[in-house]
Formats: C-alpha cells, structure tokens, sequence
C-alpha cells in the first residue's frame, strides 16, 4: 500500500510518499494515525491555520505475509517527515487565516514591558486579516477607550496594519495591562495584551524661583536648587526665548544660568532637570526686559568716507530716552592725539553730563596720511558711538576699475555689443586717460579703442574663448577676461552691469530674439549678497521698454 500526502499552500506544494506492504485492512489506522498527528499539528501553534489537501492513493497488494509493528513503524517516520518540514520553515510557521490578528512589538501573544514611574510606555502594534482590518482599538487598564480606529475602507493586502499606541507616562508604581483589540470585515475579532510594570521611582524636582523683571543690557543669573530623592544621577537643561514666540535657545547645562539679555521685551527662561530614567521636571519663569530709564537710545554718528588729508570734520546728534530729570555721562576715547579731537554739549566745552534734548557735536582732525581711517568714541550714559573720518587713496596709486559683468552670448546675424563700464567713485579709482586695448577679438567683430565698445554681427555659431579688455589709467589698468557664445537661435537674455561703488542704481538690457518673443511668460530678478542669493522684491525695481 502507498500512502500520498499532498500538502498545499498559496505558495509551496509538498509532497510525501511512504511505501508498505499490507493489506488493505490496516489501512484506515493508519489514515486516522495520520489525521491525528496533523490535527495536532495545526493545533500547536496558536492562531495558525493550515489548509491541508490529503490525496490518499491506496494500492492492494496481496502478500503472504506482513508485519504489523512495520507499518506501526511507517506511521510515525511519516508523521516525523512532516514535522521535519514544518520545523525547517517549508510549512510557514503563519500564513493567510480566515480570521484578524493582534500583534504587539511582533508578537501574537501578551507582551511584557517594565519601566520606572515617570516614564511613558511605548510598543509597536499592529493587525492582519486576509479579509481587511476594518476596527483598532487600545484600552486603558480600567476598561476606558484609550485610542479607537475605524478603518475606510477596510486595509487589504498589506503585510500588517499599524495600530497606534499612545499612552500618557505612568505616575504610580504596579502593573498595568493595556489591551489591544482588532475587528476584520466578518466581524470576526482578536486581542492582545501588553502588561507593563512600574518599578518605583521618585521625579526630580527643581525650583528657579519666581518671574524677573531687568534692564536692558543686563546679565541675568539664577542658580537653580535640583533635587532627585532617589538619589539618581541628574542632568540639566535651560533655555530662553520670547514669551508666545516659536523658538527656544540653549542656555548651559549646570545649575547656573547667566544670560545677557541685550533687547527689550517678555521672555520666557526654562530649566529642565532629567533623572538617569529619563524623568523630568520643569521649571519656567517669566523675565521682563524693560529699557534703562538711565540709559538714553542710541545714536548714531555720521561718518565721513574719502575726505581731505589733515581736514577737520564733526557730526551731531540730540540727546534722548532719559527719564525727564535724569542726568548721565559723556566722555571721548579712542582717539589717537587728544588735541586735535573734542566734544561740545550745546556749543560748550568741559561739559561732563547731559539730559534729554542736549546736542552734542564731535569733530576731530582727519589723517594726515592717505586712506586711514582714524575714530573718536562717544558714550553717553553706557551708550556709545563712533565717529570716524577716512581720508581718500592717493591720486598716485589709483587705476581705473572696470565693473559689471561682461556680455557673453549672441546669436547669428544679430547684431552682438559690449562696452566695458568703468566706475565713477574717483576718490578710490581713476578715470581711463588712454585708448583701451584688446586681446583675441573676434574676427567678425570691431573694436572702438577710445570707449572700449566692441561691436558686430556673427555669422557663424562659435565660441571665441579669452577675450580680453583692459582700460588703462596714469598709473596702471584694469582688465577683464570673458567667452563669447554665439548660436543659432538661442532664448532671450539680459547683458548689463553691477552698480559704481557710490550709486545703487542698476542698468541692464534684454536681448530680445524675435522666434522667443512669443515665448516670453515671466521676467524676474534676484541679487547675490556674499554667497546668499536674495529674490528682489517687484516693488523695489522697474521695467521699461526701450531704455
């Protein structure tokens, strides 16, 4: 007799044969044998159901004789191969069931956790049904609704769907059992557990104290008072922002804080101590920076930038922010030849203090050398400014200064332009006093030596590679150095250059290309400032056409 099992899955077949000889009478034992022992099987792993198809082929064979221990014998070495599958993962330890699935931290049986009082209980949950999770619900150690999810529509064909758990930390020392119950379409049901144990353990405390209220300027130091009863390692935390604004900054972490507090306004201080289990507490305080009332505003000098070797030059400013029978200091420092620098306090000299609305005038001698800047400080009240004088670069050094960027493209039979503009700030740069000259000019181009403009219509699409412009002054030139692109048809751009150093007035031309016109859907402009590009606002510039 051959016995034939066939055991089949979505995705193995197995197939397990065991041949005997015997009589056809002893075969329903060992089929019940069989059944027993997949029956048992099945039942050996919770929640697992393993749909069996059992093909038995049964074949006579007449013999003379048979023993019935050999086939007692073949009953259990085929009940050992089958187990033999199923322990070395052939048979999947869970597959597709007809029924939900509730599994914590990937376990399909009740989870363990243990924590300290304070802390706040965390796992990973989750469900699977081969009919679609349609119900998640967690609920408290007192039978109350923790979190509920009613799932639409129901999640099919996902390995397993994500059940959160969100509890709030636990105060108070025992065991506390959370339960997690999943609902499929059928309405058939499963649940798990997760029982976690609170080992005893005492918050931190902390105390800074109450709300401050400063002056601008002022340095603020609190020592905050931490304490942990169980005598567990302790770190800290402070930080401060604006009161109701959207950022905190770190402040140190010790027990002493000492901010400066250098703008008026509400601010919020915070310190947060934490146990070695992760437990916290914290401590806030409210700190009102308010303005000195000994203190004027501040005051700005005006400085004076290219002037006159050995020239005297003053700025002034109105004394205010005093309360109104508030008097303070003036002094001057800095200055490197005290008799040729002073102050005057409404027109008068030696004048050691001031109120609300005085004028104060500072003046000094400039350098006697060529750009040198020399300062003289004024402090009034703990305020101060400087006053500063810088005498222009000497006419014997100075060489012209070619500015703006170069224009680098065009297209055939167009007419191509570039005329190199110079700056105009003379006190630091020189006019050009001689012809310009140029290196590796296109041969389809003319250059103009007496304003540097070079100028013509390409006929052929070319890169024409270093070409060079210089202008030259009475004591040197200034060059620059740029490719010419010419194409067929290329899109519209702009050629123009940057501001003069003493002008922030911006003049650029659009190329236009009369196939792109039609093309044209947005002009916009942005400006570099160091590395940072910054989008000008449309407010701050104009377009005109034909300028």
């Amino acid at each position: 007799m051959r016995l034939e099992i066939t055991v089949m899955y979505p995705r193995n077949r197995i197939k397990i044969e065991r041949h005997w000889g015997s009589p056809v009478v002893v075969a329903p034992f060992f089929f019940d044998s069989c059944l027993f022992f997949i029956k048992n099987l099945i039942l050996y792993r919770k929640n697992d159901i393993i749909n069996l198809c059992l093909k038995i082929k049964l074949k006579v064979c007449f013999m003379k004789k048979f023993l019935f221990v050999f086939i007692i014998l073949n009953a259990f070495v085929l009940q050992a191969d089958i187990l033999f599958y199923y322990m070395a993962g052939v048979l999947p330890a869970t597959v597709k069931s007809n029924r939900p699935v509730a599994t914590i931290d990937g376990s399909e049986k009740m989870v363990n956790k243990q924590i300290y009082a304070g802390q706040t209980p965390y796992a990973m949950a989750g469900a699977r049904d081969n009919n679609g999770i349609v119900y998640c619900r967690w609920t408290n150690p007192d039978g109350s609704t923790l979190i509920e999810n009613i799932i639409s529509p129901p999640m099919k064909d996902m390995d397993e769907y994500t059940c959160p758990f969100e509890a709030s930390a636990i105060m108070e020392d025992g065991n506390f059992i959370y339960t997690l119950i999943v609902k499929d379409t059928s309405g058939k049901e499963d649940s798990n557990e997760l029982n976690v144990t609170v080992l005893p353990n005492n918050a931190p405390t902390a105390d800074i104290g109450s709300n401050r209220e400063i002056v601008v300027g002022s340095t603020l130091n609190i020592t905050a008072v931490a304490n942990d009863a169980d005598g567990d390692k302790m770190t800290y935390q402070w930080m401060y922002g604006l009161k109701g604004g959207s950022s905190m900054h770190g402040a140190g972490t010790s027990l002493d804080l000492s901010q400066l507090f250098d703008t008026v306004g509400l601010y919020v201080v915070k310190f947060e101590v934490r146990d070695s289990h992760g437990v916290s507490a914290l401590e806030e305080i409210d700190v009102n920076v308010v303005s000195n009332p000994n203190s004027p505003e501040n005051f700005n000098f005006t400085d004076e930038v290219g002037v006159n070797i050995n020239q005297w030059f003053s700025s002034s400013i109105t004394v205010g922010g005093l309360a109104s029978d508030v008097e303070v200091d003036i002094s001057s420092s800095d200055y490197p030849r005290e008799d040729y620098t002073y102050f005057l306090v409404n027109g008068q000299s030696d004048v050691l203090k001031v109120k609300n609305g005085d004028v104060v005038k500072v003046a000094h001698l400039s350098s006697n050398q060529d750009a040198t800047t020399l300062n003289t400080l004024i402090t009034i009240g703990g305020i101060s400014d400087t006053f500063s004088t810088t005498t222009k670069a000497s006419d014997s050094t100075k060489i012209p200064l070619i500015v703006g960027a170069p224009n680098m493209r065009g297209n055939i039979h167009e007419l191509y332009s570039y005329t190199p503009q110079l700056s105009t700030d003379y006190n630091n740069f020189a006019p050009a006093t001689k012809p310009f000259t140029i290196e590796n000019k296109p041969s389809w181009a003319s250059f103009d030596s007496e304003f540097g403009e070079l100028s013509g219509t390409p006929t052929l699409p070319a890169l024409h590679r270093d070409v060079k412009i210089s202008a030259y002054g009475d004591n040197g030139m200034d060059s620059i150095v740029f490719d010419i692109t010419i194409t067929e048809d290329q899109p519209p751009y702009i050629n123009g250059y940057g501001h003069t150093l003493e002008t922030p007035n911006l003049d650029f031309t659009f190329n236009d290309n009369a196939n792109w016109r039609s093309k044209i859907t947005e002009i916009w402009m942005s400006i570099c400032y160091g590395s940072a590009a910054v989008l000008l606002n449309p407010n701050d510039y104009t377009f005109a056409e034909g300028i």
